[in-house]
């Protein structure tokens, strides 16, 4: 892929240190969109999705020139901590009481640990 050029308006799906990228040009300026995604054919076909969707708002004039439209999704981040409360509650009333305590222990020392850093 190195040295050739894309037709006006294509979005090409390059790696770049075994990691998937789409290159284009708009309006005169290169853009570069990390897929944030390991180069394997199956990733390679998510990313020219992607390509086909950029691709089609160039042609339409509904590019989002901030790229925001097209960044991979982050999944909503929840903290350890979170996340073994919600376990505690959903086993809450399928665990003896005995077990119970011993979950709040370890959320304790948990909770205590995370202030302590």
């Amino acid at each position: 892929m190195a040295g050739q050029r894309n037709r006006k308006g294509t979005v090409a799906v390059q790696s770049f240190k075994g990691v998937l990228r789409l290159v284009w040009s708009y309006q005169g300026k290169q853009h570069y969109l990390y897929c944030g995604l390991a180069d394997t054919p199956l990733n390679r076909i998510v990313a020219e999705g992607k390509a086909k969707v950029i691709q089609g708002d160039l042609a339409t004039g509904n590019f989002d020139p901030s790229l925001a439209k097209y960044k991979p999704e982050t999944p909503n981040q929840i903290s350890v901590v979170a996340l073994f409360q919600r376990f505690m509650e959903s086993r809450q009333k399928l665990i003896y009481s005995r077990s119970l305590e011993k979950y709040k222990a370890l959320l304790n020392r948990g909770k205590a640990e995370i202030r302590a850093k």
